[in-house]
Formats: structure tokens, sequence, C-alpha cells
């Protein structure tokens, strides 16, 4: 009888645990859907005869509204860029924030073959938001696009919370091997830049895999002034001030309104590197608008080991009067 009674129970516990296994992660739905339109995060590449891009279907999460069509993001190669002088900061640059997407696996300079392991831990924070997981290679003359998976992400029951995003990532490459850059695009549900996160890796079409132990933990680009959501009068300067990696010696700047137009574009100068590779930043943007104006103040690198926008941050301004 104590056998039976026993039996009895432990059969409970194991549906209740596997009730909560199943419904512990209900903030990242991902049903299999057919591949909704990608927005053109950059000039469209020049594609190798084969192989062909790889793309999983669109994981979607219910109760976001997704536009009807893309949003059409204006290109800011005619803008002018000034050439401000590089001021000295001889404060210390302070500690370096978490990025809300960790790069685990592959370390940065890891050499791959297909398919690799990829972990990243993404933070609720960014949602709702849309996450593009591409992977690229360096073409004859322009980047081409091995991989791509598309996951968005609802609103979250509880925004400190994150998750492990692991996937195994093919590709096909002509060479023996060739230069790649991993990236995690971030954009929101209306299909503007949020954030970036990159590691560089040497792709082999042959050999033995080496895995660097350099993980992706920290932000690339820390905006210090001025804070996310900021409430800022319809005319005054904006101080704008921070953290970056000293990549190409200098941070980009842009200014996109609701629809995805750039408005305004600029540059400033990065100081010369801590030992952890950062260098800070400020730029003063006069301006004046007549009317209210929802912005984003999205700041992006290059890095000189591949072509492209390497790395995105991004802060939200409200012009009020």
């Amino acid at each position: 009888m104590k056998r039976l009674v026993f039996g009895w129970f432990l059969s409970v516990l194991v549906a209740v645990g596997c009730s909560r296994l199943n419904g512990g992660n209900q903030d990242v739905l991902l049903v299999t859907t057919a591949p909704s339109p990608v927005p053109p995060l950059s000039a469209s590449p020049t594609p190798w005869p084969t192989p062909t891009p790889t793309e999983t279907p669109a994981s979607t999460a219910a109760g976001i509204p997704w536009p009807t069509s893309p949003v059409t993001i204006t290109p800011v190669a005619s803008l002018p860029w000034p050439t401000p002088t590089p001021t000295p900061f001889p404060q210390p640059l302070g500690d370096i924030p978490y990025s809300a997407v960790q790069i685990l696996r592959p370390g940065l300079g890891s050499r791959v073959t297909s398919p690799f392991t990829f972990q990243a831990i993404v933070y609720q924070a960014i949602a709702p938001a849309v996450l593009y997981l591409e992977l690229w290679a360096a073409g004859e003359t322009e980047p081409v696009l091995l991989y791509r998976e598309v996951l968005r992400l609802g609103t979250p029951r509880d925004p400190k919370s994150s998750f492990l995003l692991a996937r195994k990532i093919p590709f096909e490459i002509r060479p023996a091997q060739t230069p790649g850059r991993l990236q995690v695009v971030v954009r929101d549900p209306n299909g503007l830049p949020q954030m970036q996160q990159s590691v560089f890796l040497e792709l082999l079409k042959f050999g033995l895999p080496e895995l660097a132990p350099r993980p992706q933990l920290y932000l690339p680009i820390v905006v210090e002034t001025p804070e996310d959501e900021a409430r800022l009068p319809l005319q005054g300067t904006l101080h704008i001030e921070g953290l970056a990696l000293v990549t190409t010696g200098r941070v980009e700047m842009l200014l996109y309104n609701r629809q995805g137009r750039v408005l305004f574009a600029f540059a400033a100068d990065l100081s010369a590197p801590d030992p952890q590779g950062y260098g800070r930043f400020a730029v003063d943007w006069p301006y004046r608008f007549t009317r209210p104006q929802d912005l984003r103040l999205v700041l992006q690198l290059y890095d000189p080991r591949f072509p492209g926008v390497a790395y995105q941050e991004s802060v939200d301004l409200f012009f009020r009067r």
C-alpha cells in the first residue's frame, strides 16, 4: 500500500514539473510561420552565385501591431559630416555597462566551421522588438549574407528577465577561409534601429574550429548624456556625451523620426583608448523645432575588420514646449 501511494505521489510531482517547464518562458513565442519581409539593413550586397543564404522561418509573438509595409530608412550618404577637433578628456572612463544582448559563443576572433553553435543572453528590456540574427561573409567585391533568422519578441511580463538564445548556424563559402561577422540587430516593431552587437570570425570551409574565449558582454557604445526618453525643449543645444570602442576613431550619430527618415546626421571623434579599448566623445548640437518631435538618436560604429555598421546603440528623445 505504501508503495502504491508513493508511486501516485511521484507521478503527480513529475506532471506538475513538466507543466511548469512547458510554461516557463511565454514571453518569447517561437511559432513557425512563413518568413515576413525584412527591411533593408544596409546597402544591398552583391551575392556570390552560390551558395544562397539560409533563412529560417520567422517567430512571432501575438499582440504586436506590425506595420503593413516596411519602414524605408533614408540613406545619409549625401549628408555632410562635420570634422570636429578631438577634445582631451582627463577624467577616468568609468565602468562599462552590460549589453542587453550578450554574445557568449563563438567568441571574438574564433575560427569556425559549418555548422557552429551560437549562444547569447537576451534581456527582455529591449522588447517589444524584432531580432535579426545574421552571418555575413567577405565576398569577392561586397559582403555576402549567408544566414538570417528573424525573431519577434512580445511585451514581456518581467522586463528584467532574460533568456538564452541558442542556435546551430550552417553556412557555405567558396574559398577555403574568409572573414565573417556574426551580428544581432535589434529593431523596434516599427522597423527603427535600436541596437546592434557583433563578433568578428574567421569562416573555414575545412579544418578544425578554434573557439576564442572572448564573449561580447558589454555595451560597445555608452550614451551618458542625454538619458533615454529625455524630455527637451523645442529650442536649445543638445549635448551628447559618452564612451565607445575605438575602432575607426569616430562615432556617427543619426536622428530618426518615427517614419524612419533621418533628419540630422553628424559625427564626433573619440579620444585615445583606455586599457579596455574605449574612448570618450562629446558633441553639442544646436537645434530649433517649430512643433513637438519624437526622435530616436542612433549612435553607430564601423570596424576596419569588416565593412558595414558593426555596433549600434540608441536613446529616444521627446522635444516639447
